[in-house]
């Protein structure tokens, strides 16, 4: 009976042994404290389904998931500044979230750093590294202190926000893979920079100055460019202009000349077939021009009236003519 009882519970042990494998997870098995590796030194990782190893305290298995992207809040959790500001609310926030700025400034910020648990390292993670997430916050509190403190309040709310994040990144990454966590920093995000509660009035002034400063900016800006395109349209129809007036002197210049060219022609045909001299022509055709000229200007000053301003004029003189007259 004894034996059978004993032989029950040795079955009862060995099935302990027995483990499943989530489908969105692999496992890992240590045995007597040490991690099973292939060959090359890589640790086994066991895809999903059912496996027999060795029952606790000979083997362990450690279900870990090497694609699942991890977030590690530092500072602020969501919505906290804004619920400080609550009649029951503690002025207070966290201390944890507090940073001095370069200028002697206090900040309040919140970081989330994501990660994800790296294949090669799991060794370091799993086996030496003590809190690896907890050494990974530490590590990026301790990088994000620093690069604060070296910055002014406005380089780190809001203007180098940006810089600041990518300095951040490149820097917890950095020192999490020298430090062999066995885990791959993937970005580091300021989630939000928020002022002391006490403060917080004269930071939305600077804010709300900023603003109007930018958009004072952007009008000039767009009146500038507004000006300046104006000012391009008006030289262009100028200059248009000017290029069609030159156009149009140029072509009555070459027809005046290609009349007068004609015209010398004529007189040369005039000599050749005795008809009159050149001479006697060139004066001819001068005073034809003479004429057409003066017959011009006559015709214009039919129309005006020249009186002594000290003596009445009887305009009646005038009325019946309402065309010029022309020459016979």
């Amino acid at each position: 009976m004894t034996f059978a009882l004993l032989f029950v519970a040795f079955i009862v042990y060995l099935s302990t042994g027995f483990y499943v494998v989530r489908g969105n997870t692999q496992a890992v098995i240590r045995r007597c404290g040490k991690l099973v590796t292939h060959p090359d030194g890589k640790p086994r990782l066991m895809s999903s389904g059912l496996y027999f190893d060795l029952p606790w305290p000979f083997s362990m298995v450690d279900q870990v998931n090497i694609h699942e992207l991890r977030t590690l809040t530092i500072g602020l959790p969501d919505l906290l500044e804004e619920e400080t500001t609550g009649l029951l609310q503690s002025p207070t926030l966290p201390g944890e979230s507090q940073f001095l700025t370069g200028d002697k400034n206090i900040v309040h910020v919140q970081i989330a750093v994501q990660y994800r648990l790296s294949e090669s390292g799991l060794t370091a993670y799993l086996m030496e590294n003590k809190s690896p997430d907890l050494r990974l916050r530490l590590l990026a509190e301790s990088v994000a202190t620093e690069l604060i403190v070296r910055s002014g309040v406005d380089f780190v709310h809001p203007l180098g926000l940006s810089e600041l994040r990518t300095r951040l990144t490149q820097t917890v990454r950095n020192e999490a893979a020298a430090s062999e966590l066995g885990v791959d920093v993937e970005d580091v995000s300021i989630v939000g920079v928020y002022p002391p509660v006490r403060v917080k009035s004269y930071f939305l002034d600077v804010a709300n100055a900023r603003a109007e400063k930018e958009t004072m900016l952007l009008t000039a800006q767009t009146y500038a460019e507004d000006r300046e395109t104006s000012a391009q349209a008006e030289a262009r129809r100028i200059s248009d202009e000017s290029q069609a007036t030159a156009n149009d002197t140029v072509q009555i210049a070459r027809a005046e000349a290609e009349s007068f060219r004609k015209l010398v022609v004529q007189f040369q045909k005039a000599e050749e077939q005795g008809i009159t001299t050149i001479a006697d022509a060139r004066q001819m055709a001068l005073q034809r021009r003479y004429a057409e000229v003066m017959r011009r200007i006559l015709t214009r000053a039919m129309g005006q009236v020249i009186v002594d301003g000290d003596r009445p004029v009887d305009l009646m003189l005038w009325r019946k003519r309402t065309t010029p007259v022309e020459s016979p």
